[in-house]
């Protein structure tokens, strides 16, 4: 027997799935193509791997540029928050704390 050989036919199995998925997708659902369909299917596995890779964890690259820029749009998307937002943020963490 070939080694790797049922990991190949599962990868084709996989495939061939999203793509009946999309092709019914795309069929079923005017204004929409195939590439939207995939993008989203993308999108959820890479969520699922993350979340399985350390559900409590964040993955970051050991870029100082990236890191940098990630504080940049943390703190730009903070500062444009309502008030009253992150006063019921607070509220929250504080009563999960049993402050």
């Amino acid at each position: 027997m070939i080694p790797f050989l049922g990991v190949a036919r599962q990868c084709r199995a996989i495939i061939q799935g999203l793509q009946n998925c999309v092709s019914k997708f795309t069929d079923d659902v005017k204004d929409i193509e195939a590439k939207e369909v995939m993008d989203v299917l993308l999108l959820t596995q890479y969520m699922d791997t993350i979340q399985a890779v350390g559900a409590n964890s964040l993955i970051l690259e050991h870029n100082p540029i990236v890191v940098s820029s990630l504080h940049a749009s943390l703190s730009h998307a903070k500062s444009n928050l309502p008030k009253n937002i992150l006063d019921q943020a607070k509220s929250a963490k504080d009563s999960c704390s049993g402050v």
